[in-house]
């Protein structure tokens, strides 16, 4: 809770917020945080910096368990599902992939809808997940 008893002699409040490194490389920004990215709880963002460092040490599964577990504790939590649909596009599971980018999502994911001919989702996909890796 924010008090007047934390304010300096000019009545300003400052705050220290841990923002992974992680996190800021997949940020189209690198320095903006949104509010939602506020609530998530420091358990999940632990969960979030062990996946990279499970995906560094070439561990997808372990990477996705540990990312399950992020979005347990925080579903809001936006980079985590986003990484989610990554590791399923790699995977090659677009399914999954496009579930994970539209629970990335949440309540903006009108926006994502394929302006294709019917039947062409899964080859808009597998184009989308080709281009995160080149």
């Amino acid at each position: 809770m924010v008090t007047p008893a934390l304010a300096d002699k000019k009545g300003v409040v400052r705050i220290d917020i841990p923002f992974s490194p992680a996190e800021a490389a997949l940020s189209r920004t690198g320095v903006t945080v949104s509010k939602t990215t506020l609530t998530v709880p420091e358990k999940a963002r632990l969960k979030y910096v062990e996946a990279d460092r499970r995906l560094n040490k070439q561990d997808a599964e372990g990477a996705r368990k540990a990312l399950e577990e992020a979005v347990k504790i925080a579903p809001q939590y936006t980079a985590a599902w986003n990484f989610l649909g990554v590791l399923a596009c790699q995977g090659g599971d677009l399914d999954r992939a496009e579930e994970h980018f539209r629970r990335g999502l949440g309540g903006r994911a009108r926006g994502l809808r394929a302006e294709t001919e019917p039947g062409r989702r899964d080859d808009v996909l597998a184009g989308f997940c080709r281009k995160l890796w080149r």
